[in-house]
């Protein structure tokens, strides 16, 4: 694992005759270039988009991909150079291929990423669900796997059937006919499992799936399927089965591994025939023309008359049914451009809880309501010179007695105004952003050791700044319990490619979308990457990011339903003991409402002075808020890590700490993007302690601390570019809109190898 690229550039050859196929995360190039299969590498042979080989004399057949209903009846119509959602539809299933696919006669082995549908029924399904719990909505309404998938292996009966795509090892045995016992798969004969799941709505292709029949009969079909599905490559991953499978008359049956041969490959000769015989049909648009009944005898005639005409073609030995090696020279020329080597090599860390505390002078543990009642008496002073100074800025600025040159008077001293009420602005931000921290440090207990003081004190302020205190103390506790998990974080949670493409203005890539890109789809798709398209991106999260998460989930966990708010005691965020603490805060920020209401009705200086004084500084205490918390979990260099791989000590270290604007951070920010990584250690220690803790912290976890002295506007900017999506690995680092990460995981070895062995 690891140096795939070495093969692939041809700088080193696979110890053993491979044969692979396609899922959906390959490099979509060659999922087009290979479309009829090739020499992926040397040694390493890719079956195609579908494709059979004769492997000493062992028949394999393979189908590459994953089944997307909208897609399944189009034409190839991916091309050069690949738009984002071509990109990802290059990989889906076409019914193109899975017709050539279901004319094969008695493959002894099928590969397929995807699981056929209903598989699941024909092995442990408690067992399945026990580790994959989130597949049982799927596995109750019968949509777990590909439906076209599902029809060949009713048509083909192959001995044995491998997929992976679902990152679980799971075993099952199919029983056809009256083979044994009867189950869901056995029975249905030719039958389709949950026939609404195949109806097709594509304007552009009015075949629907269920209209792919298979044959009635294959002669001499095994009266059982092995299926077996293997874990992800990971060190604790089942990815890894040995199985022996004679080739017919083998003379070296009993040889040890070193006195074996390479077991032959070669062209299958009844793909190839039908490869020739269904070229006609082959589409290159969207819309791909009728399709043949595979029932139809006269183009199983056509096959057989090819089949016949091939066996006299390759009846001498001018041309052998070998396949040639052969080594596409791109690929060198692309893994010196892209080359792995040089990503950045994060060690993943092995340390304990017990590791990381104990690096901590245990007098930084110490809250002291004095010290903190200091640092909010200090903010309180600075907002209140603030607001002194504010109300003299009229006057200064109608005092000015001379008009900039080439402005009136009058539009000098309007200047004069915009200039100093910015000032205001911008430096109240920061205060308010100051008693901000101070009341998030309420809310994990770090303002004091009394825990009626602290939530008392963190509600007047959160409440002030139209802040729900429980319901975000609650959730923000989750986020902590949680932080680096790709499931169970609360914000700023990475996306999916596939995740990404169904947010708005994306096209949507899942099973109910309809071929057909809506304008704003195509749009969105056409500036993603764009420099122009990124800003307003930015602009929108950094404006209303904050109310929207508050309000909508936004950036929060994708698993929860629409319409997850902070503010209702029902939501899924909350358990029923918290009720009371979510409508005390929605008490809070109704009494705030009310006082900003009232102000703005009562004072001579009406709503526009209600703006100034605290409007546009509460929206920008909202910038910074998402800036910040954006910045110190969203990195090129973070990881995430699944289920398997998280632990509490690890996602604590899914942080960084960042130099914020010079003085402005320690002195304003007290300190919360400075120190944060030691905040997700312990996060009830003070701020006034951080820094010393942070110091301590350091030298325990050595490489494994990350602290940025960049610009941090510098920072959003790339982060923004360069943090599109993930992939879904044990160790997932973000990737730019090109699919490229800057960081690479190295895992602790494990003394599990993933590796089990069957006769």
């Amino acid at each position: 694992m690891g140096d795939f690229h070495r093969y692939y550039a041809g700088e080193k050859t696979a110890p053993i005759l491979t044969l692979v196929i396609g899922g959906n995360h390959e490099a979509s190039n060659y999922m087009w270039e290979l479309y009829y299969g090739g020499w992926l590498a040397p040694n390493i042979y890719y079956l195609g988009a579908a494709g059979s080989v004769d492997l000493g004399g062992i028949v394999v057949a393979g189908a590459s991909g994953i089944f997307k209903r909208h897609d399944y009846t189009a034409g190839r119509f991916e091309h050069q150079p690949y738009s984002p959602s071509g990109i990802r539809s290059v990989y889906h299933t076409r019914q193109f291929d899975i017709i050539k696919l279901g004319l094969l006669q008695r493959p002894q082995i099928f590969l397929s990423h995807d699981w056929p549908n209903g598989i699941e029924h024909c092995g442990d399904v408690t067992a399945l669900l026990r580790k994959k719990p989130f597949f049982r909505e799927e596995v109750a309404t019968s949509t777990l796997g590909s439906p076209p998938l599902q029809m060949l292996l009713d048509a083909l009966h192959p001995a044995y059937w491998f997929s992976a795509h679902l990152h679980v090892r799971f075993a099952a045995t199919v029983y056809f006919g009256d083979a044994g016992q009867s189950d869901t798969l056995a029975v249905r004969s030719n039958t389709i499992l949950n026939p609404e799941v195949l109806e097709i709505s594509d304007e552009e292709n009015a075949t629907a799936v269920s209209a792919v029949a298979m044959p009635a009969a294959v002669p001499h079909r095994p009266e059982t399927t092995q299926f077996l599905a293997l874990n992800k490559c990971s060190p604790r991953g089942d990815f890894l089965h040995f199985f022996t499978l004679p080739t017919p008359a083998d003379p070296f049956l009993h040889a040890s591994t070193e006195a074996r041969p390479q077991v032959p490959l070669l062209y299958n000769k009844r793909w190839l025939a039908i490869t020739r015989v269904m070229d006609p049909y082959f589409s290159l648009q969207r819309r791909q023309m009728p399709l043949p009944s595979i029932q139809d005898p006269s183009l199983r005639e056509r096959i057989c008359e090819e089949e016949a005409r091939l066996d006299t073609l390759f009846a001498d030995k001018v041309n052998p049914l070998d396949v040639p090696a052969y080594v596409n020279p791109q690929t060198a020329a692309f893994s010196k451009t892209y080359n792995p080597d040089d990503l950045q090599k994060y060690k993943v860390p092995d340390l304990s809880v017990q590791d990381l505390l104990s690096s901590i002078p245990s007098h930084c543990f110490q809250r002291s309501a004095f010290h903190s009642f200091l640092y909010l008496f200090v903010d309180f002073i600075q907002l209140g010179i603030l607001v002194y100074g504010a109300t003299w800025i009229n006057t200064m600025a109608e005092s000015v007695p001379w008009g900039m040159p080439g402005l009136s008077l009058g539009a000098t001293q309007s200047v004069a105004k915009f200039a100093l009420w910015s000032v205001y602005c911008i430096l109240q931000g920061f205060v308010f952003t100051g008693i901000w921290v101070i009341a998030h440090e309420c809310g994990h207990q770090a303002f004091s050791s009394s825990k009626t003081l602290n939530n008392a004190v963190g509600w007047v302020l959160h409440s002030a700044l139209l802040v729900p205190y429980h319901s975000w103390r609650i959730s923000h506790g989750r986020h902590h319990a949680g932080t680096g998990h790709l499931f169970r974080d609360e914000v700023f949670v990475p996306r999916t490619r596939d995740d990404r493409s169904m947010l708005p203005l994306r096209p949507a890539d899942d099973e109910n979308a309809k071929a057909n890109e809506s304008w704003g789809s195509w749009l969105g798709e056409l500036l993603e990457d764009a420099p122009l398209f990124n800003f307003f991106e930015l602009l929108l999260q950094q404006t209303f990011g904050w109310i929207l998460y508050l309000t909508l989930n936004v950036s929060g966990q994708l698993s929860f339903p629409n319409w997850t708010n902070h503010f209702s005691p029902d939501s899924v965020i909350f358990n029923k003991r918290h009720r009371n603490q979510i409508l005390m805060s929605d008490v809070g920020i109704a009494l705030a409402l009310g006082s900003l209401f009232a102000w703005g009705s009562l004072s001579p200086g009406g709503w526009r002075e209600v703006v100034l004084y605290y409007g546009i500084p509460y929206m920008l205490t909202n910038h910074w808020l998402v800036m910040i918390t954006y910045l110190q979990h969203t990195d090129p260099l973070i990881p995430h890590y699944s289920p398997d791989a998280w632990t509490f000590p690890r996602g604590a270290l899914c942080t960084v700490d960042r130099e914020w604007l010079g003085f402005v951070g320690p002195w304003f920010l007290h300190g919360i993007s400075e120190t944060h990584v030691l905040h997700h250690v312990s996060s009830k220690i003070p701020h006034y302690h951080a820094w010393e803790a942070t110091e301590a912290l350091k030298k325990r976890i050595g490489m494994h601390y990350m602290k940025s002295t960049e610009n941090v506007f510098v920072s959003l900017w790339k982060t923004i570019r360069g943090c599109r999506y993930i992939e879904l690995e044990d160790v997932a680092f973000y990737r730019n809109a090109d699919g490229i990460p800057k960081s690479v995981a190295l895992l602790p070895q494990k003394v599990d190898s993933g590796l089990s062995y069957s006769e």
